[in-house]
């Protein structure tokens, strides 16, 4: 596990990568891999600073498909977001529509919190695989993008 100042040294790091908030989201929550790749604007409520979890992309021979419902049938759960969590997804929001008018019909639809700049979802071992290659460039020890939740 990493100490605050490492957790401190890689939000530093990382603060101008795309999947900056995202990292920071499982920081706070501790949710799994999955269900951040899978989470849509429609489960986030800004006003109230609350996600409930619903949906997970899971990887199915390789690929990445979209799975309803949590990894057991009482997963579904709400959880509150700090403040800095929440201003950095507004932010994300804004950025992501100024992108859906620059692609405009070419951006992917689906909600996502999450995406690459043309809207499509990340697979969730791309975003395990950027976590290990951001925390190396910062020079912090190798810890899994799960260990991030017993943070």
């Amino acid at each position: 596990m990493w100490n605050p100042d490492q957790i401190q040294t890689f939000l530093t790091a990382v603060q101008r990568d795309r999947f900056a908030a995202l990292f920071l989201l499982e920081l706070t929550t501790g949710i799994r891999r999955g269900q951040i790749c899978g989470l849509r604007w429609s489960a986030i409520d800004l006003d109230a600073g609350e996600i409930t979890i619903h949906d997970n992309r899971v990887v199915v021979g390789g690929r990445a498909r979209d799975k309803a419902g949590g990894k057991t049938h009482n997963a579904d759960k709400t959880i509150s977001i700090d403040r800095a969590t929440l201003a950095a997804l507004r932010r994300l929001r804004e950025r992501q529509n100024g992108e859906r008018e620059f692609f405009g019909s070419a951006y992917h639809g689906g909600d996502y919190v999450f995406t690459f700049e043309d809207g499509r979802p990340p697979h969730p071992d791309t975003i395990r695989q950027r976590f290990d290659r951001l925390a190396a460039a910062a020079g912090l020890s190798r810890i899994t993008f799960h260990d991030l939740s017993h943070c």
